[in-house]
């Protein structure tokens, strides 16, 4: 079934009002209009939002970080500052900005203190990143480079060309490192492996040029909207540009001065702010932004594309049992310890405890899918769960009799279905046409009954990285296609454990229980979560349902 057949993605809604198109400018009604928030900086640059309303802006030659909040009220937050047009937001609440040149600093906006997280940049950074390690991505143009600063460790070059990268923002995942140069108009898209590690560049998009003024082709600071969407500030147009996931310019954003920077903030995220010249204005949009750097940790990793709308219609035609979740997996779904914090670990929140019972958890019947998953009707082969499981063994059958996946369908008509299938096909060197072949009509099994799947990415694999990295990607390709939810796994762990994940959420083949030294019914703290993969992985399913019941199922819900 095509996507089109589902009822397709929402129509864009975010841009009608302020967009002219790159070859006209006509009014337009909708959203807006484009408000003059505070006047009087000598040349303002970043800005960065927080989560009370509070806006940060870096007055530059000044050498000033400014704060606006919700009422407007102006006031100095860091004087002297030497610098600081690139400004970012940590999980903890601090700007991160560049100061002295080669400096970066987290400033306290409560107690002014100043803390020197990495010297040693070969030009100043003016565009900044934080990622959900903590870790900072900085583009310095005079060194044409981009650094990256993990969390504990030391600043590295990750990125070194010709051109003068001047603005830098992640995707919604963060499995897109987006750079925009000053003087090229080719904003380019970096794959990042896990943080800090970049993949080969591709062109993502190309910039709206000026006729009137064509010496300057590039943009400054960028930022993305939860639907993956980019906008980029175009100073030689007065316009913040939009680009749609594909790469497709969606329209120019204009604005009454030549704007440096812009991001969202707003209590519902739904307000651009943007820096130009002498101002810092504002305007309203339908569709949320996302604040990079400041997920939640008690959250699922997003999805680079929005399920709810696609997902909705699908639940439209659901006629089977209200809450069963099925987990249809392999060896890392049938294993006792996946569902340990789900049954009954410790430190569950309310909506925990009220999305488990909605999943009929510890029924212990054909309602309960963590009961369906672990109990072995032979070795090695439960209900809904069976080792050694390979993507072709979802419609024919497992080879210890594990049911095929429409039989599962038919026998618990469930609401949703998780499934994790891989790791065996990579470990068996399953050419890549077929595993995409079998989990795509497996997803339309699932969607032609109104329930909605659950894709679950492959877990790091020590043994065959790149042929894990392969199929993971033919899984979000797949999700993509559909519009359909993905728990990631992989980039989960790379999150939480970028380089020493092997023997501390993964073993040779399979998810780790305690031989961190973790529990998987301990209390999910973040410590906890990178103790033991099972854990992580029974918690980030029982957050994902929860969102996903929140996002489709519930009325009202966003």
């Amino acid at each position: 079934m095509s996507r089109a057949a589902r009822g397709g993605f929402a129509p864009l809604l975010l841009l009608a009002g302020l967009l002219a198109t790159a070859a006209a400018d006509p009014p337009a009604p909708g959203v807006g209009p484009v408000q003059k928030v505070r006047a009087g900086f000598r040349a303002a640059r970043g800005p960065v939002a927080d989560a009370d309303g509070n806006v940060y802006v870096a007055d530059d030659p000044a050498g000033r970080i400014l704060k606006v909040d919700a009422a407007g009220t102006l006031t100095t937050v860091l004087e002297n500052g030497d610098g600081g047009t690139g400004l970012a937001l940590d999980a903890r609440g601090r700007v991160v900005a560049s100061r002295g040149g080669k400096k970066l600093i987290a400033l306290d906006p409560a107690t002014k203190k100043v803390s020197v997280l990495a010297d040693g940049f070969d030009g100043p950074p003016t565009a900044l990143a934080v990622d959900r390690t903590g870790g900072v991505y900085a583009a310095a143009p005079d060194a044409g480079a981009v650094y990256y600063l993990p969390p504990h460790g030391t600043l590295a070059r990750i990125h070194a060309g010709k051109s003068r990268p001047t603005g830098l923002t992640l995707s919604p995942d963060e499995a897109t490192l987006y750079v925009v140069a000053a003087d090229a108009a080719d904003v380019l898209a970096y794959p990042v492996a896990r943080p800090g590690i970049l993949g080969r560049p591709k062109v993502f998009c190309q910039l709206v040029q000026n006729p009137d003024d064509p010496a300057v082709t590039g943009g400054g600071g960028a930022a993305v909207d939860a639907r993956g969407n980019l906008y980029v500030a175009r100073p030689a147009l007065k316009a913040v540009q939009v680009v749609g996931p594909d790469g497709q310019s969606l329209g120019l954003l204009r604005v009454p001065e030549e704007p440096s920077g812009c991001a969202f903030g707003g209590a519902d995220l739904k307000t651009l702010y943007v820096a130009a010249q002498t101002s810092l204005y504002a305007v309203k949009l339908e569709e949320a932004g996302h604040r990079s750097g400041a997920v939640r940790s008690e959250e699922p990793l997003p999805e680079a594309w929005d399920y709810a709308g696609p997902m909705r219609t699908v639940a439209a035609r659901f006629r089977g049992t209200e809450g069963v979740v099925l987990h249809v997996g392999g060896s890392m779904t049938i294993a006792n310890p996946y569902g340990s914090w789900p049954r009954g670990g410790k430190g569950k929140t309310p909506d925990d405890a009220a999305v488990l019972e909605w999943m009929h958890t510890e029924a212990k019947d054909k309602t309960d899918g963590w009961w369906l998953c672990r109990t072995e009707l032979e070795m090695y082969r439960a209900y809904t769960a069976e080792s050694g499981l390979k993507a072709a063994m979802l419609h024919a059958g497992g080879a210890r009799g594990l049911p095929t996946l429409e039989k599962m369908l038919d026998d618990y008509r469930p609401r949703l279905v998780t499934i994790e299938c891989g790791l065996y096909d990579a470990d068996a060197g399953t050419p890549v046409a077929d595993y995409r072949k079998s989990m795509g009509r497996a997803l339309d099994l699932i969607l032609d009954r109104g329930a909605i799947p659950v894709l679950n990415t492959i877990p790091p694999f020590r043994a065959q990285p790149a042929r894990t990295r392969e199929l993971n990607d033919v899984l979000r390709a797949l999700a993509k296609d559909r519009g359909v939810p993905v728990l990631d796994l992989e980039r989960e762990v790379f999150v939480r454990r970028p380089d020493d994940w092997f023997g501390t959420l993964m073993d040779r083949m399979h998810l780790t229980g305690t031989q961190a030294g973790g529990s998987p019914s301990a209390e999910p703290t973040p410590d906890n979560l990178r103790k033991s993969g099972y854990h992580l992985r029974g918690w980030l399913t029982v957050r994902k349902v929860a969102e996903i019941k929140r996002r489709v199922l519930d009325a009202g819900g966003k």
